[in-house]
């Protein structure tokens, strides 16, 4: 996930809600696992997802997803969050 992904998030966001902030989560893992001084698995896995929570008419909404290729989909269930969402403390 590049930068720009981040900005693409922030600004749709921005653009339908009061306040926006996303926090982005990569990992990756390499287990090495040998039998009898032999290499028998090596494997990698990444992870990689995004949260974003917004301040939409004055309450609070949260959405997260590993799909990082649907940010409309994103903004759209973190609004709807808020639509029943607890109202925003200063």
């Amino acid at each position: 996930m590049s930068d720009s992904t981040v900005d693409q998030i922030l600004k749709l966001a921005s653009q339908r809600a009061d306040a926006a902030e996303v926090y982005y989560l990569s990992s990756q893992d390499t287990p090495i696992e040998f039998e009898n001084n032999r290499l028998k698995s090596l494997q990698t896995k990444a992870l990689q997802g995004v949260a974003l929570r917004l301040i939409y008419k004055g309450k609070i909404g949260f959405a997260s997803s590993t799909d990082l290729t649907r940010i409309d989909d994103l903004v759209d269930a973190a609004i709807q969050t808020a639509e029943i969402g607890d109202p925003r403390r200063i």
